[in-house]
């Protein structure tokens, strides 16, 4: 479910997330992930089951678009958070000199 700005909800595609239903997790986080200023999901696995699934223990970033559908990313998550914010900052300087120049 996905609430709207009035405060009601409307019903989400929840397919990716079952996906992972099998995994143990053991936090989560909202951030914004890709500078898009969207709040994204990062899902921390663990536990001290043995793993079904390759996935079973992988962390997870749902990356959302606005718009209450989400893509997954399970590898290279930290490296995927720091580029885009490395990036994102970079653009900031570039605007803030052309802005004085």
């Amino acid at each position: 479910m996905i609430q709207t700005a009035n405060g009601s909800f409307i019903p989400s595609d929840t397919a990716l997330f079952n996906r992972f239903r099998m995994c143990e997790d053991v936090d989560a986080q909202f951030i914004d992930a890709n500078g898009d200023g969207h709040l994204d999901l990062w899902v921390v696995a663990g536990g001290n089951q043995m793993p079904l699934s390759p996935i079973s223990n992988a962390d997870r970033l749902y990356l959302n678009d606005g718009n209450g559908k989400f893509t997954v990313i399970l590898d290279d998550i930290l490296r995927y958070i720091l580029i885009n914010h490395v990036l994102l900052q970079l653009m900031w300087i570039t605007m803030v000199i052309q802005m004085f120049s």
